[in-house]
């Protein structure tokens, strides 16, 4: 069994994760059909849960140390622990095999390595501030200290003008314009039909995006119905949705 290792859910439905990364590795296992479990970690506990189950360091601090991250799996059925949402994916392929479509085809994988490190999260970044207040406010206070230390450094209590947030989404409708063009008449990035890593990672970004301005809000309504003829709600939807017959879907601990 596959223990996926998560922030403390925030929000609703199945993907309740605030992580774009770790939403990645969630739509990765549903997709691939493979069962797994879920277990949460708090920010400041993250460094010593990985080395506990073996996971490494995803990167490197300006002094040297190694830096942990989240999302890492631990496979019981393997007795390996990864990190690195792409490297999961590629694990989980070259595992589970015949476990629903593969995510990363061999002839796509360098492309879809610097989609996924770069061009899916455009989107995001000029959100990534009232996205982090946001979340910050919704954590317990000692929570919110652990949560101070990751990331970037920004202040909580700052109120964004109604100038700077209509500038941000501006921002954000460039960013998923030019993702627009590549996609063309395609409905998916790689493969028609069914979800590569590609797929994955761009949604999860969508997802956090919709969870930031909530389901019901004007903006997610404008985002996800408008912009670019309707087209993000209705891929979100799919890669929601997909899963072959014999998928399970995770419940948190």
């Amino acid at each position: 069994m596959i223990t996926l290792y998560d922030f403390h859910p925030l929000f609703e439905g199945p993907y309740p994760t605030y992580s774009p990364f770790v939403a990645r590795v969630r739509f990765a296992l549903q997709h691939k059909g493979i069962p797994f479990i879920t277990q949460c970690v708090n920010c400041g506990e993250i460094q010593a849960k990985a080395e506990e189950i073996g996971a490494p360091p995803t990167r490197t601090r300006p002094d040297g140390t190694p830096q942990y991250t989240l999302p890492f799996i631990f496979d019981s059925a393997t007795n390996m622990a990864v990190a690195d949402s792409f490297c999961i994916a590629k694990y989980l392929d070259d595992t589970y095999p015949v476990s629903g479509p593969k995510l990363l085809p061999d002839e796509t994988e360098i492309l879809q390595h610097f989609f996924a490190s770069d061009t899916s999260i455009t989107p995001m970044t000029s959100l990534a501030l009232p996205y982090r207040i946001k979340v910050y406010h919704k954590l317990s206070p000692s929570m919110q200290v652990d949560y101070l230390k990751i990331g970037f450094p920004f202040d909580p209590n700052k109120k964004l003008e109604e100038q700077e947030i209509a500038e941000m989404w501006a921002q954000a409708e460039t960013a998923l314009g030019k993702i627009d063009v590549i996609m063309g008449k395609r409905e998916t990035l790689v493969r028609e039909k069914e979800p590569t890593f590609a797929d994955e990672a761009l949604s999860a970004t969508l997802l956090v995006i919709k969870h930031a301005m909530g389901a019901e809000s004007k903006e997610w309504e404008l985002l996800s119905s408008k912009w670019h003829g309707g087209r993000w709600g209705k891929y979100l939807e799919w890669l929601e949705s997909y899963e072959p017959k014999f998928c399970l879907m995770s419940k948190y601990n």
